[in-house]
């Protein structure tokens, strides 16, 4: 299944990408107000937020 793509193929697969997750973490920022203390829910919110800033830096 390993196939190799073409620099622009790459490209366009890093764009999806990118747009995939900027669209979360969009959705994500909506409602976030940061860690609420002893918020195990709000911690985990957090967790996800910072993966997906991290993800769409990275990208």
């Amino acid at each position: 299944m390993n196939k190799k793509l073409s620099k622009t193929e790459k490209l366009k697969d890093l764009k999806e990408k990118l747009d995939h997750y900027q669209k979360k973490l969009d959705h994500e920022m909506k409602s976030y107000r940061g860690v609420i203390h002893e918020s195990a829910a709000s911690e985990i919110k957090h967790s996800m937020v910072m993966v997906y800033q991290s993800m769409v830096m990275e990208l």
